[in-house]
């Protein structure tokens, strides 16, 4: 008795299916992927918010100035956390095919790692992102270190930006980053699906979207502390 083969039509439903099925693999594994990364940038902005309090605490509640005698913010916590202990896998994020992390020369690595140090707490010489009354500090500048801004100067933790995602752009970008409506050589990096980590002062990770480079009190201000 002679044995029927697959039709044409057979073959094409069997392709389409297995087509299919191979198309809803690429998706699931692509949304895996991009959570993992989500979910490992969050974990180093966390170590970094530890780390940012660590140095506080060492250096009398002060935080680290961007570039302190030519020393940038994050080789500062570099030396803080020890020679035995490497960060370069902090300052990375795997959602950015560029980033890396060189020791041995910070300036190179200012234009590549993942994220930047708040703008406003480089020094005090103003605050440039001040918006209408808006004031998260609650010490009178008699009270300050000159050109050091202290952890206790932040009277709204929980509102005031630390460190955020960094959209490496050349020039030592990832020195400061800040909403893109009053710098517009430092804004935030959008590389999850168009939306950024931020890292507030009281240690928490949240993810905001396309917002944070708009030009709105609300979000300005998460970036303020008090003007000199």
């Amino acid at each position: 008795m002679a044995r029927r083969g697959f039709t044409l039509i057979e073959m094409l439903i069997v392709l389409s299916v297995v087509g299919l099925l191979a198309a809803m693999l690429v998706v699931g594994l692509t949304q895996v992927r991009r959570v993992s990364q989500r979910s490992r940038c969050m974990h180093n902005l966390a170590q970094i918010g530890q780390l940012l309090i660590l140095h506080a605490g060492r250096s009398n509640g002060y935080l680290p100035m961007l570039d302190e005698d030519s020393i940038p913010w994050y080789v500062q916590l570099q030396r803080q956390a020890g020679p035995e202990e490497s960060l370069a896998e902090l300052f990375i994020c795997p959602s950015q095919s560029g980033a890396a992390y060189r020791a041995d020369d910070p300036a190179w690595t200012s234009d590549h790692i993942s994220y930047g140090l708040n703008a406003d707490v480089k020094d005090k010489t103003g605050c440039p992102y001040r918006v209408g009354e808006t004031n998260f500090g609650n010490l009178d500048n008699d009270d300050r270190q000159p050109d050091r801004y202290a952890m206790s100067e932040i009277a709204v933790p929980g509102q005031f930006i630390l460190v955020a995602e960094s959209d490496q752009r050349p020039g030592g970008a990832n020195y400061a980053v800040a909403p893109r409506a009053v710098r517009s050589d430092r804004p935030v990096g959008l590389w999850h699906s168009g939306k950024g980590h931020l890292l507030f002062a009281d240690g928490h990770v949240q993810l905001y979207n396309e917002e944070i480079n708009w030009d709105e009190p609300i979000i300005t201000a998460l970036w303020t502390l008090p003007a000199d």
